[in-house]
């Protein structure tokens, strides 16, 4: 799918490594040919294929290097996240251009090729080089270990078994070596998070931001760091809140193809506002969650994530994401409380936002009161910015509060066809009250190519005499479907929170997110797409 605020493929810069004279002639040549291919394809558009459903090669025929589908020219920048292996001293220096079109990437910074973890990829799916590169041994130890058990008191074994103890290299199945510069890796990422905080939120530049981890949380977060790979979120060795490593062996590497295995149930309680309003009885609802979903998460992007752990409407210290119904544009959002608070603030604000869209800022403070600081604080975030403008959120508030469609202007030729048949059939001179005619006056001017009918200017001027908006003000309706996607440990500290939250916005590149966003391109992706009153589906249309 097209994003707007991508280059155009024919201008996508094709770069090369050269390998040393000792490199596997192979991998040069898969090089190469991925760099060819990554050519060829400036004029076609690159098309999504799930990982989990992908079929492997045919038997008797290698299995090509995995080719990561939501790396693209334009977020390039992901790399510098993403887990990879330890950089090998076998790749020369020499730099001519480089190519990312497999899981091979080229470090800038040391001007060494890396490749990517890929943690969450079946083996089915690799290739055998990929599938030997897993292999602990592979990985020469940079900082032997000879006695990591003493009697002696020692601050550095006492940190070695903290964080490389066996309990955890042979639960994730790794070595010393790929664990240590994961550590490292990790270190550098909290960093740029840090450094995205601070650009964002410009009023706490000031401040200083520092995200700290305490000690156990830090070999936790490496745990979600190292399965949060290039195209799939699936925490395979998770073993809090009731949930199993899927084997005792295979630690973080996927050995066979991802499995979903939590969902998200129903929490059953009377007073839960989710089990109540997402009641399949229940034709209006005014949330949209998705329950007993046994099956991967599609971000807008193309990402996918497995929930890691069961799950119900009370589960706390969660990460979940809401998606429009118009199925271009997502949002990721983490909280230490329960869902349905979250989504009770975000539908509060959308229902607002929406009813200022369509009869004004100044109207809606005449009919419903002032609006407070605190009220208004985030109108300008973009994912309340976006549902006022889209057609498909607009659709939906009117579906239930259809006294509001005399706000919604019509294209010109139909106003001029409509006021034509109006004056035929219309007679009545009434004496306009002139405080009533400036809420009239208040409303938004439509936008251009499109105007009010004579009809609906009548109808807005009794919609403020009557007082309508007492009586028809319906927020049973949603514009966005609710996802968990990820649950953390119960006692996670927001700093924890702040940290898995930034990888999921920006490896989701979800449109809707300002804070989170480690890099800065996503933030210049539009708000929105097409106009608002377009394309709506009036009641008399059917």
């Amino acid at each position: 799918m097209a994003h707007s605020h991508r280059p155009n493929p024919s201008k996508r810069t094709i770069d090369l490594i050269e390998l040393s004279s000792s490199s596997d002639d192979n991998d040069n040549a898969h090089c190469l040919n991925a760099a060819a291919a990554a050519a060829a394809a400036t004029t076609t558009t690159h098309s999504t294929t799930s990982m989990i459903n992908a079929n492997p090669s045919p038997i008797g025929l290698a299995q090509p290097s995995y080719q990561p589908f939501t790396l693209e020219a334009c977020n390039q920048e992901r790399l510098t996240i993403l887990p990879i292996y330890p950089p090998s001293d076998q790749i020369s220096n020499q730099h001519i251009n480089v190519v990312v079109d497999d899981d091979m990437a080229f470090d800038s910074e040391s001007d060494r090729t890396v490749f990517l973890l890929l943690s969450s990829v079946p083996v089915q799916h690799l290739s055998e080089k990929e599938v030997a590169r897993r292999h602990p041994d592979k990985i020469v130890c940079s900082i032997p270990i000879e006695k990591p058990s003493t009697i002696t008191a020692s601050h550095l074994a006492d940190f070695y078994h903290k964080y490389y103890g066996p309990d955890i290299m042979e639960r994730f199945n790794i070595g010393f070596t790929l664990l240590d510069y994961s550590y490292s890796r990790l270190k550098k990422v909290i960093q740029l998070c840090e450094n995205a905080y601070v650009r964002i939120l410009q009023e706490f530049r000031s401040s200083n931001i520092i995200l700290t981890l305490n000690d156990s949380e830090f070999k936790q977060l490496i745990e979600f760091y190292l399965q949060i790979d290039v195209d799939l979120f699936y925490m395979k060795t998770c073993s809090f809140r009731q949930a199993q490593p899927r084997s005792q062996t295979e630690g973080i590497f996927c050995s066979e193809m991802p499995e979903c295995r939590y969902v998200m149930k129903r929490c059953n309680q009377i007073a839960c506002e989710i089990c109540s309003s997402c009641s399949p009885r229940k034709k209006q609802q005014k949330y949209d969650v998705q329950f007993n979903s046994y099956q991967k998460h599609r971000f807008v992007n193309g990402y996918e994530s497995i929930l890691n752990c069961p799950a119900t409407c009370n589960t706390k210290n969660i990460i979940y994401t809401l998606t429009c119904h118009c199925g271009e544009y997502d949002f990721i959002g983490e909280t230490s409380g329960l869902l349905w608070q979250r989504l009770a603030t975000h539908h509060a604000i959308t229902h607002r936002l929406i009813i200022e869209q369509l009869m004004g800022s100044a109207n809606y403070e005449k009919c419903f009161g002032k609006r407070t600081l605190n009220m208004t604080k985030k109108d300008s975030c973009r994912l309340y910015q976006h549902p006022k403008r889209c057609s498909s959120a607009i659709q939906s508030f009117l579906d239930v509060n259809d006294s509001y469609w005399i706000f919604v202007p019509v294209s010109n030729a139909l106003a001029h066809q409509a006021n034509q048949q109006y004056q035929l059939g219309t007679t009545e001179h009434q004496k306009y009250d002139k405080h009533i005619q400036q809420l009239v006056n208040n409303v938004p001017p439509p936008t251009q190519g499109f105007k009010f009918t004579k009809q609906q200017l009548h109808q807005q001027y009794e919609f403020f005499q009557y007082k309508l908006h007492e009586n028809f003000n319906d927020i049973r309706y949603n514009v966005y479907t609710a996802t968990m996607i990820a649950v953390l440990p119960s006692n996670s500290s927001e700093t924890f929170r702040q940290i898995v939250h930034s990888l999921f916005v920006t490896h989701t590149e979800a449109k809707l997110n300002k804070l989170g966003h480690i890099f800065k391109y996503p933030l210049r992706t539009p708000v929105n797409q097409g106009v608002w009153c377009e394309n709506l589906c009036h009641p008399q249309d059917n």
